[in-house]
């Protein structure tokens, strides 16, 4: 932003922006040329700057642009604090960039946290447009990217439509119950089939692909069942580092998403898939343990340690 500072223009001795001949361009849609020069105004408590760019330039870097002109005639305008503020640059790796090739993954965040994606590749980061709050979803989704995997399957080309549904109703339903997200390429030519991508954690790679295979065969359909526990189980559930619940996910094939603190599972899936789930829950909440081990000084049970301390009182 410095630089851009020192090329702005210079203001002349009344402190005024010295003319400039406007120039026909195409028109952007936000209504200026795109190939304007504008003042792009800042503000940061007690610190104001101005900054040149093109219109062309600011639209593309962070997808929307609210102009207004300075002055009729001097081809110079001035955007609005939200589109400079609420630009941040996240790099990413190898993997990352593998990955945010496919479209349907920066869709997916866009989708869920509200911000406006662009993948740089020439520079190797995201560029993200959005609210300082939102920020956090965005990293952390692209941080989960680095357990992603990708597993391809081909799908009969005059499938393509059933699995896609109603205004893609079916693909979102297929990605939510999974947890993974479905790249579905237009069909090309005559070919008799389209090469499906998913892409996810390695556990719901499986889970992923069965789904499609159901969608398919037309045996595919999705409730949602919650199973209250008590929260005091909910680490037997996830097992150490979530061995457990990955477990359960391979074996029913369903979803699932567990409260911490209210002690809920929320099994989504197929009526088959639900039920092996719901039984797998219910057998570890039930199973037997033993008692927690006593410290040393620990009293037998707790009207012995009320006796202990009435005793010495």
């Amino acid at each position: 932003m410095t630089e851009d500072i020192a090329n702005s223009p210079q203001l002349n001795e009344s402190g005024e922006m010295p003319q400039q001949e406007p120039t026909e361009m195409q028109t952007d849609s936000c209504g200026v040329e795109v190939g304007d020069l504008c003042l792009v105004s800042y503000q940061e408590g007690d610190s104001k700057g101005l900054y040149q760019a093109k219109v062309v330039d600011i639209s593309e870097r962070f997808g929307h642009c609210k102009v207004e002109w300075l002055e009729e005639g001097w081809g110079v305008s001035q955007v609005s604090l939200e589109d400079i503020e609420l630009c941040h640059s996240i790099p990413v790796d190898e993997q990352q960039m593998k990955l945010l090739k496919y479209r349907c993954l920066v869709d997916h965040v866009a989708q869920e946290t509200g911000a406006t994606m662009k993948f740089n590749k020439q520079q190797k980061v995201v560029e993200v447009a959005c609210s300082k709050d939102r920020l956090a979803p965005v990293t952390e989704f692209l941080d989960s990217l680095t357990t992603y995997q990708m597993e391809q399957v081909p799908v009969p080309s005059d499938k393509v439509g059933k699995l896609v549904g109603t205004q893609g109703s079916t693909k979102r339903a297929v990605e939510q119950q999974t947890g993974t997200v479905l790249d579905i390429p237009a069909r090309k030519g005559q070919q008799e089939h389209v090469t499906v991508t998913i892409l996810g954690p390695e556990e719901f790679m499986k889970v992923a692909a069965t789904a499609i295979a159901n969608v398919i065969e037309g045996k595919w359909s999705q409730r949602t069942h919650v199973v209250k526990v008590e929260p005091g189980q909910v680490p037997f559930i996830l097992g150490k580092g979530g061995v457990t619940i990955k477990d359960i996910v391979a074996q029913s094939g369903a979803k699932l998403e567990v409260s911490k603190g209210k002690g809920n599972v929320k099994i989504t899936g197929n009526e088959e898939q639900v039920t092996k789930a719901e039984e797998m829950v219910q057998a570890i909440v039930t199973r037997p343990r033993p008692p927690p081990r006593r410290r040393e000084g620990d009293a037998e049970d707790p009207e012995a340690a009320q006796g202990e301390a009435e005793g010495k009182g």
